[in-house]
């Protein structure tokens, strides 16, 4: 037996039991109906519904199927034309990735799908796109000499439509579901982040107090908390538990939000964390916290600090993420670092 019509049947239940729920709770007639009651009894869509066949006999199951559920299935809808991928990307990216994933998360979605994926699958029926393309595809891309992680992308979001489809009952097989062998033979990326040696990390903070000292709580910041460059700049002075004195281990950076594309979002993995305050982090930013509040308090300023990073200059900020970020992670992980993340 066939398994698409039964899963699009079982999901047309699942809408319509959804569609039930809804009217029982405002208390209103149902405004759609996928299996109307109908006149002949031995034909009623809904006896089709999959919660009222699914636990008979087999033998009965398959003479319902074949005999009344398929021939009402090609009824429905009047056209039956599969959507093309174009159309249907649209679909997907408007109800799935602007909906579940985060604002860059779905950009990216977008310009991988106006890049790569609509100047070939665009104008093709969905059901016509099969796995040949998909690695037809993944050798374009890798002859274009793009990066593992590029192609991977790619491959991601049009597995993603077809997830989308399969469960739509549009198509039964995702052509995209196993080419993870192609991929290999895509180059891999060479810019990788280089750590600071703990004297040149030292050569660097000094410079940074003679030259740019009001970057020094920035730079410190990212060199001992090895923060991602969007959660740096997006820390507040709300997310910093100093303690009651140095000898206190409970201090802690709060890390809840991210800052990426002009707006504030959360963490990568969508979750808190908490981060190790060092004292020498500690002294610091006490003494930038006080020197705030002072110059707010001398010229009468009516806001007052949230962070020490001032998103006017966040261009410049991210100009040593990256190594400083490495440099964390070398760091914490020495000899004599005592507790990780903290260089006390």
């Amino acid at each position: 037996m066939n398994k698409l019509p039964i899963c699009f049947l079982k999901r047309l239940d699942e809408q319509e039991t959804a569609e039930e729920l809804k009217a029982n709770r405002e208390k209103k007639s149902m405004q759609k109906r996928f299996f109307p009651d109908g006149k002949d009894r031995k034909k009623r869509p809904q006896d089709y519904r999959w919660n009222r066949f699914k636990n008979t006999d087999p033998r009965d199951m398959y003479a319902v199927v074949s005999e009344h559920v398929f021939p009402w299935l090609r009824t429905l809808g009047g056209n039956t034309a599969v959507p093309i991928f174009g159309a249907f990307a649209d679909r997907w990216l408007s109800g799935y990735a602007r909906v579940e994933c985060k604002t860059s998360t779905a950009d990216g979605y977008e310009g991988v799908l106006r890049q790569y994926l609509r100047p070939r699958f665009a104008t093709k029926p969905l059901n016509q796109i099969r796995s040949d393309d998909v690695k037809a595809l993944i050798n374009e891309l890798v002859t274009k000499d793009l990066s593992r992680n590029t192609v991977r992308n790619a491959l991601c979001v049009i597995r993603g439509i077809f997830n989308e489809a399969i469960e739509d009952g549009i198509v039964e097989v995702n052509p995209a579901a196993r080419p993870g062998r192609f991929t290999r033979i895509a180059k891999i990326a060479e810019v990788k982040g280089i750590s600071l040696t703990r004297a040149e990390t030292g050569q660097f903070l000094q410079a940074a107090k003679e030259i740019c000292p009001e970057y020094h709580p920035l730079f410190l910041m990212a060199l001992r908390a090895g923060l991602r460059r969007g959660e740096l700049v997006a820390v507040q002075w709300g997310d910093l538990q100093f303690g009651k004195d140095e000898q206190d281990a409970n201090r802690f950076i709060d890390v809840q939000r991210n800052y990426v594309r002009r707006e504030h979002t959360t963490t990568k993995s969508k979750k808190s964390r908490r981060v190790d305050l060092s004292q020498e982090l500690r002294r610091v930013l006490i003494e930038l916290r006080d020197r705030r509040l002072l110059e707010a308090f001398l010229e009468v300023r009516t806001t007052s600090p949230t962070s020490s990073c001032s998103h006017r200059r966040t261009g410049r900020f991210w100009i040593l993420t990256t190594s400083t970020t490495a440099t964390f992670s070398q760091c914490s992980l020495s000899p004599g670092s005592g507790r990780s993340g903290s260089m006390i």
